[in-house]
C-alpha cells in the first residue's frame, strides 16, 4: 500500500475522517442517516442514503501506520485541545499559531475525505494527488487554503453534510 501523504510503502492504517472524540462531542442519537449525492455537470446522477450508528464511521484506508500513528496523531491531539472548548461554546482566543494548527487539521480532514470518496464511491478526486503529498511533507496548511471558523446551531433533527462530485464533459 502506498500512503497518500508520504508516498512510502508500509503497513496500512485507517484514518478516521470524523474522529471518535469529535463524533462524541457532536452527539447525535443513532441511527444517523447520511445522504450522498453525485452530480455530473450540475445534474444529479446518483443519490443514496446510508445508516450509521455514529458519525465516526468513515475510515480512509490508504494511510500508512507511520503517518497515522505519528504526525497525524500528534496533529489530532493538539487540535482537539483547542476545538473541544469551542464546541462547548466557551469563549476562545486563538493565537495565529493555533489558527494555523486548526487550519492544518481541517485541511488534513478535507484531503482524507476527498480521497475516501474517490476510493469508496469511484468518483474523481477533487484534489490532485500532489496536494496530499505536499501536505504530508509540510504538516502545514497549503498557501492557497482558507479555513473559516464559526458557530453552528444544530438542527433539532439531523444535519446536512454536502459532498458532491462535479464532472465536466
Amino acid at each position: 500500500m502506498l500512503c497518500i501523504f508520504c508516498d512510502e510503502r508500509g503497513p496500512r492504517a485507517k484514518e478516521d475522517i470524523i474522529p471518535n472524540w469529535l463524533a462524541e462531542e457532536l452527539g447525535g442519537v443513532p441511527p444517523i442517516l447520511t445522504t450522498h449525492f453525485a452530480n455530473v455537470t450540475g445534474e444529479e446522477s446518483r443519490k443514496f442514503t446510508q445508516t450509521h450508528q455514529t458519525l465516526a464511521t468513515l475510515k480512509f484506508p490508504e494511510v500508512c501506520v507511520n503517518c497515522n500513528g505519528g504526525w497525524m496523531s500528534r496533529m489530532e491531539s493538539l487540535t482537539k485541545a483547542h476545538l473541544i472548548p469551542m464546541i462547548h461554546g466557551e469563549r476562545t482566543v486563538l493565537s495565529p499559531s493555533v489558527q494555523r494548527q486548526i487550519a492544518a487539521w481541517v485541511q488534513l480532514k478535507g484531503i482524507s475525505l476527498d480521497a475516501y470518496y474517490a476510493i469508496q464511491y469511484r468518483v474523481v478526486r477533487h484534489l490532485p494527488a500532489f496536494v496530499a503529498h505536499t501536505f504530508g511533507q509540510q504538516f502545514q496548511p497549503l498557501p492557497t487554503a482558507t479555513v473559516d471558523l464559526g458557530w453552528f446551531e444544530a438542527f433539532e433533527e439531523g444535519a446536512m453534510v454536502p459532498f458532491a462530485s462535479v464532472l465536466s464533459r
